[in-house]
């Protein structure tokens, strides 16, 4: 666990319920970057830090119509694919 440097950015490195996590700080400057991950070991400590993942509070559904919109580009295609959202 700790703080080390890519380039010029500092990165976080810590365990949080047996996974490693590597972080990146998103600063170049080392006392910024030590304050932000002391903050992330305090909210670890007292069972706040949960690592959320883009998209991870959408439904099947949500995520099918955005598919269909702004991807399936061929009408056929379209087609099939409504069928999952009846689920």
């Amino acid at each position: 666990m700790g703080l080390y440097k890519r380039g010029k950015v500092w990165w976080m490195s810590f365990l949080c319920k047996g996974k490693r996590h590597r972080k990146s700080t998103e600063t170049e400057d080392r006392k910024l970057a030590q304050r932000i991950y002391d903050r992330v070991k305090g909210e670890i400590a007292e069972g706040k830090w949960f690592e959320r993942l883009p998209g991870e509070d959408k439904t099947f559904k949500e995520m099918m119509e955005k598919y269909l919109n702004e991807y399936a580009s061929k009408r056929d295609r379209q087609i099939d694919l409504k069928g999952f959202l009846k689920i």
